[in-house]
C-alpha cells in the first residue's frame, strides 16, 4: 500500500480569512463596554458610601443628644463640639446645629455629599448636601 498525499487545498489569502475568523470578538466587545462597567461600579460604591456614612453620622448624632439628654455633657456647645470631632473625619466641612426646645434635643449635620464619597466620579454629587437630623427627649 502506497500512501497518498492528502489533496492540496485551495489557496486562501490570509485577509479573507482573519475576517472571516471569530476568535476575539468577546474581547473586544468586553473592552468596549468595560468602562460603562467601571462607572457603573463607581456610581454603586460612592452611592453605598453616602448611604453607609449617612447611617454612621445618624449613630452619632444619636449618641450625642443622648449624652446631653442624660447630663454626660452639659451644654450645646459641648454637644456640637463633639458630634464635630466625631464626623470631621467622614467630612472635613460639616456644619452642626443644636437645640434644646421644650425638652426636645434636636441635632442636624450638614454635609457636602462629594465629602462622603471615595471615587468621586460622579460630577452630580458635588452639589448635593446630605442632612442627617436627630432628636431626643431630654431625661433631666
Amino acid at each position: 500500500m502506497t500512501r497518498q498525499s492528502p489533496p492540496c487545498p485551495a489557496k486562501s489569502y490570509p485577509t479573507k480569512s482573519f475576517f472571516r475568523n471569530q476568535n476575539g470578538s468577546a474581547t473586544v466587545e468586553a473592552v468596549i463596554w468595560m468602562p460603562v462597567f467601571v462607572f457603573f461600579l463607581g456610581l454603586v460604591v460612592d452611592t453605598s458610601l453616602i448611604f453607609a456614612r449617612q447611617a454612621q453620622a445618624l449613630r452619632i448624632i444619636q449618641d450625642a443628644n443622648r449624652s446631653l439628654s442624660i447630663g454626660r455633657i452639659m451644654t450645646v456647645e459641648d454637644t456640637e463640639s463633639m458630634i464635630f470631632a466625631r464626623l470631621t473625619p467622614y467630612s472635613p466641612h460639616v456644619q452642626i446645629t443644636t437645640s434644646v426646645d421644650m425638652g426636645l434635643i434636636t441635632s442636624t449635620a450638614v454635609m457636602p455629599a462629594s465629602d462622603l464619597t471615595s471615587l468621586g466620579l460622579i460630577p452630580a454629587f458635588a452639589g448635593l448636601n446630605v442632612s442627617v437630623t436627630a432628636q431626643h427627649m431630654s431625661e433631666n
